[in-house]
């Protein structure tokens, strides 16, 4: 089974959620690579992170403002090409903090928009543990 935590992209509160999910977390190192890869080739494709002790392969997706609606439409899509849904889980994962890092996204680099986003990951990761680890539970494969 493939399992893809959904958020509003995939850096941020997802990919946090599949580290927890898969053991690695909480901790207060960021996952390697994850500050040499180009942002906009990580927004709308999946990112493989690892593969959980049942041998299900763990994803994380960016999806935009509307998680709900991405979600459906995998879904939706699954069911048109006839893939059973037990091949595959999407789990949404969005919280408060999604919004803070959204708005520091559109603040111009020669602003410190850059460094802002990076200092925001920094504490996204360290203070953020305890909503998704309450959200990873719910998935169950």
């Amino acid at each position: 089974m493939k399992i893809i935590f959904l958020g509003h992209n995939p850096l941020q509160a997802a990919l946090i959620a599949a580290n927890l999910y898969l053991g690695k977390g909480p901790t207060q190192k960021l996952p390697e690579g994850l500050n040499t890869v180009p942002y906009q080739d990580m927004l709308f494709s999946p990112i493989y992170i690892g593969s959980d002790n049942k041998g299900n392969q763990v994803y994380t997706l960016g999806g935009g403002k509307d998680l709900w609606m991405v979600k459906r439409s995998i879904e939706d899509l699954l069911n048109i090409l006839g893939i059973e849904e037990g091949n595959l889980m999407v789990a949404p994962v969005s919280t408060s903090w999604d919004r803070v890092l959204g708005w520091l996204s559109h603040i111009p680099p020669p602003l410190g928009g850059r460094h802002l986003n990076l200092l925001a990951r920094r504490i996204l990761w360290l203070f953020q543990h305890r909503v998704l680890q309450e959200l990873v539970k719910q998935v169950k494969p």
